[in-house]
C-alpha cells in the first residue's frame, strides 16, 4: 500500500526555491518596466519589454536536452539549478552596471533578454525537479504550498525592491544599483536549500526507458490527446502572468503615484487572490483528482 504521508519539508524547500525565482522575474517583468516609465520612457517603446517573453514560451526547443542530461552525482536536476542559479545572479546583477533611462533601453532589454533565458531554462529543471520529488498524493498541496511562497516572493519583490530603488542610495546615484545586487543575492540565498538537500534518485521506470534510447521529444509532446488542453491552459496562464505586472505599475506611474506608492500597492493588492485560489485549487486536486474518470 502507498504511502500516504506528506513530505512537508521537501514541500517547503520546493516552494523556497519557487519563491527564489519571483525576485528576479517580477523585478524584470514589473518593477524594471514601472522605472523605466517614471525615467520618461514613451508608451510606444514598451514594446521592446515584450521581447522578455519569448524564452518562456521558446524554452520547449531546448527543455528535452535541459531534461535529458545532467550531472548525475550531484544531482540531474540540481545540476542545471545550480548553474543557472549562479549565471542568473550574475547576469541580473550586470543590470546595475546600466542605468535605467530612455536611452539606455536597447542595453537593458539585451541584459534582461539573456537573463531570462538563463532562467527559463532553470525553471525547466525546477519543474522536473518539483514533479519528480512530489509523490502523486503530494501533488496538489505542493502545488498550493509553490503558490502562497511564489506570492510572498511576489510580494516581496513588489515592494521590497521598489524600496529598496527609492530608498537606498549607492553614492550619488539612486537605488538601481543595490536594487539590482538585491534581486541576484536573494536568487542564491533562497535556492540553497534545494541544493544542499538530496536529490532523489531517477523512478525506476524512467530510467529504464531513458536506458532503452527514449529520450524527451516535442514531437511526443505534440501528439499527445492532452495536449491542447495544455497548452490552452499555458497560454492562458501565461498571457495574465506576463501583461498584468508589466501593465499596473506603468499605469499607476501614469496616475501620478510615486515609485514607493506604486510598490506599497502592487506588494499589497496583486498576490491577494493567489494563496486563496492556491488553496482552493490545491484541494481540489487532492480530493479530485488531476483529471476526470
Amino acid at each position: 500500500m502507498e504511502d500516504k504521508k506528506i513530505g512537508w519539508t521537501k514541500i517547503v524547500v520546493i516552494g523556497v526555491m519557487c519563491m527564489a525565482q519571483s525576485f528576479p522575474y517580477y523585478l524584470v517583468n514589473s518593477t524594471v518596466p514601472t522605472i523605466f516609465r517614471a525615467e520618461g520612457l514613451e508608451l510606444e517603446s514598451f514594446w521592446a519589454f515584450s521581447l522578455l517573453t519569448i524564452p518562456a514560451w521558446a524554452k520547449i526547443l531546448w527543455a528535452p536536452y535541459v531534461d535529458s542530461y545532467g550531472w548525475r552525482k550531484f544531482g540531474r536536476r540540481k545540476s542545471w539549478i545550480l548553474v543557472c542559479t549562479i549565471l542568473g545572479a550574475f547576469s541580473v546583477m550586470t543590470l546595475a552596471t546600466v542605468p535605467p533611462s530612455p536611452a539606455t533601453l536597447a542595453p537593458v532589454i539585451g541584459v534582461l533578454l539573456v537573463h531570462m533565458i538563463i532562467m527559463q531554462t532553470q525553471d525547466i529543471a525546477v519543474d522536473a525537479y518539483t514533479l519528480e520529488n512530489l509523490k502523486t498524493h503530494e501533488r496538489g498541496i505542493g502545488a498550493s504550498v509553490k503558490v502562497i511562497f511564489e506570492t510572498i516572493g511576489e510580494a516581496a519583490a513588489l515592494g521590497g525592491l521598489m524600496y529598496i530603488f527609492t530608498t537606498v542610495t549607492f553614492g550619488a546615484a539612486n537605488g538601481w544599483v543595490p536594487m539590482a545586487i538585491a534581486a541576484g543575492i536573494l536568487l542564491m540565498l533562497f535556492t540553497t536549500p534545494v541544493l544542499i538537500r538530496p536529490e532523489p534518485p531517477m523512478a525506476a521506470d524512467i530510467a529504464a526507458r531513458r536506458a532503452a534510447g527514449d529520450r524527451p521529444r516535442i514531437s511526443k509532446f505534440i501528439r499527445r490527446n492532452d495536449t491542447p488542453f495544455i497548452a490552452g491552459l499555458l497560454f492562458v496562464g501565461g498571457f495574465i502572468n506576463f501583461m498584468l505586472p508589466a501593465l499596473l505599475g506603468v499605469l499607476l506611474v501614469d496616475k501620478n503615484f510615486t515609485l514607493l506608492e506604486v510598490g506599497s500597492i502592487l506588494a499589497v493588492v496583486t498576490p491577494i487572490g493567489l494563496p486563496l485560489g492556491a488553496i482552493e485549487s490545491g484541494t481540489l486536486a487532492t480530493k479530485i483528482g488531476l483529471r476526470w474518470k
